[in-house]
């Protein structure tokens, strides 16, 4: 994930967190969706590792900047984090 513009990790030891790159807050957490579910909208207290995911279970991955969140995606209701961040969406078997 380290390619995808816009989208960065982070974390210690074995737990990584994704930080977008763009926005009105540079380096803050994204909005995460698993199998079309919000996980998390990216407030601070609300960290998903994505260490979690088995990466066999992985069969799609999108991330989407803060301008490109499809609105089924944007689920934070004006707060910060959310998609006002960019939104990674996983989907698995």
């Amino acid at each position: 994930m380290s390619s995808i513009a816009g989208l960065r990790t982070w974390g210690k030891g074995s737990q990584q967190y994704l930080q977008g790159q763009r926005g009105p807050r540079n380096g803050c957490m994204v909005q995460v969706i698993l199998n079309g579910v919000s996980i998390t909208n990216g407030a601070s207290d609300e960290l998903f590792d994505v260490n979690s995911l088995n990466a066999s279970v992985i069969i799609g991955f999108e991330y989407y900047t803060v301008a490109s969140t499809p609105p089924r995606f944007n689920t934070s209701g004006g707060r910060v984090g959310g998609a006002h961040c960019g939104t990674a969406v996983f989907w698995t078997k």
